[in-house]
C-alpha cells in the first residue's frame, strides 16, 4: 500500500522474513519465473497506463530524481555519447509500439528479493509498480545477474527467458537499465562500477 503525504511518498509492506539476494540460485529463479507466468496479461485490455509514455520520458529527456542524463552527459566523452544515442533512439519510439497489461514490478533485482533457507519470501519494493509490460522486470534481472555471483546456467537461463521480446522493446528496456545503471554511480562517484556497466551496453545496445 502507498500513503502520499505531502511531498513523500509512503510505502507500507508487511513484514517477511528472510534477507536480499547475495547469490542467485536455480530454486529463486525457478519460483520468479513461475510468478512471471501468473501475472501475464491480468489487466483488461487496452488499459489506460502511463508505461509507454514513462519509458519513452526516460530514454529522451530522464526521469524524475533517477535516470538522469545530465550525470551521464558531463562525466565523460563516452556516456555524453552513450546518452545522445539514447535520446536519439527515443525520439523514434511511438507510444503504441510500447502498449501491454501484465503486472510490472519496475525495480526488480536480487536486492528487492527476500529469500530465506532457499526460499522466496517476498518480493519487496513495489511502489514502482505499473500496468505494462512484464518482460522488462526479465530484462531488469538478467542485467542485474551479471553483476552477482549465480549458480550454475542462472545467468544463460535469464536471458533466454527473453529471447521472445521483439527487438525494439528489447532495445528500449535495456537503454533505460542503462541509464539508470550509469546514472547511479556517476553520482555516488563509483568509476568502477561505470566502467563496468558501460562496457555492457557496449556489448548490448545496438542503438
Amino acid at each position: 500500500m502507498t500513503v502520499d503525504v505531502d511531498d513523500c511518498l509512503f510505502v507500507i509492506q508487511e513484514f517477511m522474513p528472510g534477507s536480499p539476494v547475495e547469490t542467485l540460485g536455480r530454486g529463486t529463479v525457478d519460483r520468479l519465473l513461475d510468478l512471471h507466468d501468473q501475472r501475464l496479461v491480468l489487466i483488461p485490455s487496452p488499459a489506460p497506463s502511463r508505461w509507454p509514455s514513462a519509458l519513452i520520458e526516460t530514454l529522451t529527456v530522464g526521469g524524475r530524481n533517477y535516470c538522469l542524463h545530465g550525470s551521464l552527459r558531463g562525466y565523460d566523452q563516452r556516456t555524453a555519447l552513450l546518452i545522445s544515442r539514447i535520446e536519439e533512439f527515443g525520439r523514434g519510439l511511438h507510444p503504441e509500439d510500447l502498449v501491454a497489461a501484465d503486472i510490472v514490478h519496475g525495480d526488480l533485482h536480487p536486492g528487492n528479493l527476500l529469500v530465506d533457507q532457499g526460499g522466496l519470501t517476498a518480493i519487496v519494493d513495489t511502489d514502482f509498480a505499473i500496468v505494462g509490460d512484464s518482460a522488462f522486470d526479465l530484462v531488469s534481472l538478467a542485467l542485474a545477474s551479471l553483476s552477482l555471483p549465480c549458480d550454475q546456467g542462472v545467468r544463460s537461463r535469464l536471458f533466454a527467458s527473453f529471447d521472445g521480446i521483439d527487438e525494439v522493446r528489447r532495445q528500449v528496456y535495456l537503454a533505460h537499465l542503462f541509464i539508470k545503471n550509469l546514472d547511479w554511480p556517476i553520482r555516488r562517484n563509483r568509476p568502477g562500477h561505470v566502467e563496468f556497466w558501460l562496457e555492457r551496453a557496449d556489448e548490448m545496445l545496438t542503438l
